[in-house]
């Protein structure tokens, strides 16, 4: 999968990634001035993007958007054996990547998922 990510240079930190659809007859560096972002990069997850990038560039590794499990569960009120069943009938999001083993999702997949599942 590839990555366009942008910087925020003033706050030393990642403003935004977004998964992009990319060629690879296309020019990573000609995606990236298209795309006015400062890199294209490819990797199997998002996590991977961030810990590259912040690591390369010495920024501030903020994972405040990231939830585990036990996050949506006080976040959102959903019981764990509730999103186990769900994500065992594929009708729960794919985490976005792994911290250690366990599953790990953004705030803004989950809370759209919350918005068009829950009433």
């Amino acid at each position: 999968m590839f990555y366009a990510v942008w910087l925020n240079a003033n706050e030393n930190k990642i403003s935004r990634i977004e998964d992009i659809t990319y060629s690879k007859n296309n020019d990573k560096s000609y995606i990236q001035k298209e795309l006015n972002c400062d890199y294209v990069m490819e990797a199997t997850n998002i996590l991977n993007v961030i810990s590259d990038v912040s690591y390369d560039h010495q920024l501030d590794f903020d994972v405040s958007f990231l939830l585990g499990l036990t996050d949506i569960v006080e976040e959102f009120g959903w019981s764990k054996q509730k999103i186990t069943t769900y994500r065992n009938r594929g009708k729960f999001p794919e985490p976005i990547g792994l911290i250690g083993k366990r599953p790990v999702w953004s705030r803004a997949q989950i809370k759209d998922y919350m918005n068009k599942n829950t009433s």
